[in-house]
């Protein structure tokens, strides 16, 4: 069909999802069935009464369009209404809530359907949305914010894939106020945010192959040989294709087209990018002696996950045209092919080098959010800093803490020092919050020099955050510690870690719940939460998420399912040592001495703290089987 025969116009587009779908169908196919279906039934009254059409709808999910975005929106917050109150009611079977997007834009009509980008951008701001929410594209807001009661909050620019557009929340009594950008106080970090929703057959594969990284910065040769960035903590870089816990970044050599007496900014530009990504420990940076090598090979597309393990390929031009110049660099998810985020900028000689490093942070900003962090917890974490350099920090921060031994510790202590200081005073429960889990750290490694002023320290801490109450954090703060080391109850422990996933839901909230779920012993909800935050975040970094799933399996008595869940990741260079301290103890069980002793080398080799993997596995006495297990492959306590 030629482009002049295509039916376009304009149409307000509304997209609904259920939060959690397949969650509920899970527990009880029956009941969420019969509880969308009445949902549903209000849902599609209340787009009969505003005028609106539904055109699509899936298990779960409806589109409608609407002659007035001013109409959308009434329909939106009122049904919106509606399902809390439903889902307060006490005799509610099921507590089912919705995420809702509305975006006005160009469509293409074909039959009763529609398509196109403005459907498209529905779908995202749909998933953009907080549960129980709506959020709206600037289109919709520009057209109804002088002509309705409802007040909104300011997203800013949001990407996703090769959609970008400016978001909006519709505040209502019963949302909170994300921490979003205001979309002119932080230009360049907001431009850098994406918001993706893809779920599907990218998060199965993700949930099945774990990929991600080593601690410390890398920039790897796939020869054997190591960059100088490499940290020296880093397990031996692999010419095989070994999955790792955070995703591998190959940078191709950068093109120069026009001038030849210039190419050699094409290798300064590639240099360039290579040390801004490697700045960040989340991600392993193939070496540029590994760019230009798989250049010549002509290895491109799948074949280099494939051989070679990689999962994003960063590649671009320079073009000169007299004394000008433009740099262009594409980011490809090697998992789906896509281009994930692109950008381009025009530069002078003068220019060149602020140029290249301001798209370097946009580039190594798109990756830490969508391919390590997840999309909705990174993009709330950003706007807590006012710089892409700061939110690295902090990013750095947290991956060094997340290591949970020694090393870990002392690294992200130092970098907290740096932290604590370009926290902006508008986020000053951070200030708490941060802290807290360095002393929280401090204490469960057994580094507590005055462990009686340090708990009275962290005490403080988390009393001076919970004064915060519109964010999720302080929330699972004071029940963790609170339970560890004040007395917390489980029942006012599992009170806090709800109100924290409904503040929420984030990826560290959820694995924080799943803690306190697996010590309180309801061990299948702590499988069920654990499993929600593995699906959330793109890469699993340290392997930190799968480490609990694994304890919680065994605690649960579902061994086998640890064997489905891990796989031949156990041979990950950066495998976590409390998941490599079980599967020595399950080794030994079946009689596999050799390797048992395999494993247990490498957990001792990786520095995990003995006292944590005891307390992840719920592990109180030495005559534990798992312990007695380890003692008899030669595990020495006292050394660890």
């Amino acid at each position: 069909m030629s482009e002049e025969k295509l039916n376009r116009k304009v149409a307000v587009i509304l997209g609904t999802d259920v939060v959690g779908y397949s969650k509920h169908i899970e527990a009880d196919e029956n009941l969420t069935l019969r509880t969308y279906e009445a949902r549903e039934s209000v849902l599609l009254a209340l787009i009969e009464e505003y005028g609106g059409r539904v055109f699509n709808t899936g298990g779960d999910s409806v589109l409608a369009e609407f002659p007035s975005a001013v109409d959308a929106l009434e329909c939106a917050t009122s049904f919106q209404t509606r399902m809390v109150e439903a889902n307060k009611q006490p005799d509610s079977p099921m507590k089912m809530r919705f995420r809702l997007g509305i975006n006005m834009g160009d469509v293409v009509k074909r039959g009763d359907n529609l398509l196109g980008d403005g459907v498209n951008i529905a779908a995202r701001l749909e998933a953009l949305s907080q549960p129980d929410g709506v959020s709206i594209s600037k289109s919709v807001h520009d057209m109804v914010a002088q002509k309705t009661r409802h007040k909104f909050h300011d997203l800013g620019l949001q990407k996703v894939k090769e959609n970008a557009f400016h978001a909006f929340d519709v505040i209502m009594p019963h949302t909170q106020k994300r921490q979003g950008a205001d979309g002119t106080k932080k230009p360049l970090l907001m431009a850098a945010l994406a918001a993706v929703a893809v779920i599907g057959a990218i998060f199965f594969y993700v949930f099945q192959e774990q990929g991600a990284s080593k601690p410390g910065n890398q920039v790897i040769s796939l020869n054997g040989s190591s960059a100088d960035q490499t940290s020296e903590n880093s397990p031996s870089a692999k010419t095989s294709a070994n999955k790792m816990s955070a995703p591998t970044i190959l940078v191709m050599p950068i093109d120069v087209i026009g001038q030849s007496e210039v190419e050699g900014i094409g290798k300064g530009v590639t240099e360039s990018l290579i040390a801004t990504l490697s700045k960040f420990v989340g991600v392993t940076v193939l070496s540029s002696s590994t760019s230009y090598h798989v250049a010549e090979s002509g290895i491109a597309g799948m074949n280099l996950k494939t051989a070679f393990g990689i999962d994003h390929v960063v590649s671009g031009t320079v073009q000169y045209l007299g004394d000008a110049g433009r740099i262009n660099l594409e980011l490809v998810d090697l998992d789906d092919g896509t281009v994930s985020w692109s950008d381009k900028r025009d530069f002078t000689a003068e220019s060149l080098f602020r140029v290249q490093d301001e798209l370097s942070q946009l580039l190594l900003a798109d990756l830490a959010i969508n391919a390590v962090v997840g999309v909705n917890q990174g993009a709330n974490w950003a706007n807590s800093f006012n710089t892409i350099e700061d939110y690295m920090l902090f990013l750095n921060w947290r991956q060094e803490w997340r290591r949970l031994n020694r090393q870990g510790y002392f690294a992200s202590e130092k970098l907290l020092k740096q932290l604590v200081k370009v926290i902006p005073q508008e986020n000053s429960a951070w200030l708490y919050v941060l802290p807290a889990w360095q002393v929280f750290q401090k204490i469960t490694l057994g580094l507590s020099i005055d462990k009686e002023a340090d708990l009275k320290e962290l005490k403080n801490l988390v009393e001076r955050a919970s004064e915060t109450t519109d964010m999720e954090e302080p929330y699972i703060l004071s029940a963790i510690v609170g339970f560890y080391f004040f007395g917390l109850q489980c029942d006012e422990a599992i009170s806090k870690v709800t109100t924290a996933i409904q503040l929420g839901g984030s990826v560290d909230t959820l694995s924080g719940a799943a803690r306190i779920y697996g010590v309180c012993g309801d061990y299948a909800r702590a499988i069920e939460v654990s499993k929600q935050a593995l699906i959330r975040v793109p890469h699993d970094a340290g392997w930190s998420i799968t480490r609990n799933l694994v304890a919680y399996y065994y605690l649960n008595g579902q061994e086998d399912e640890v064997q489905a869940l891990i796989g031949d990741n156990i041979n990950a260079p950066d495998m976590h040592g409390e998941v490599l301290f079980y599967f020595a103890y399950a080794s030994e069980k079946r009689g596999d001495l050799e390797k048992a002793q395999e494993y247990l080398d490498r957990a001792k080799q990786a520095g995990t703290s003995i006292k944590n993997f005891k307390r992840s596995f719920i592990i109180k006495s030495d005559s534990h089987e798992i312990m007695q297990s380890l003692e008899r492959l030669g595990l020495d306590q006292t050394s660890f």
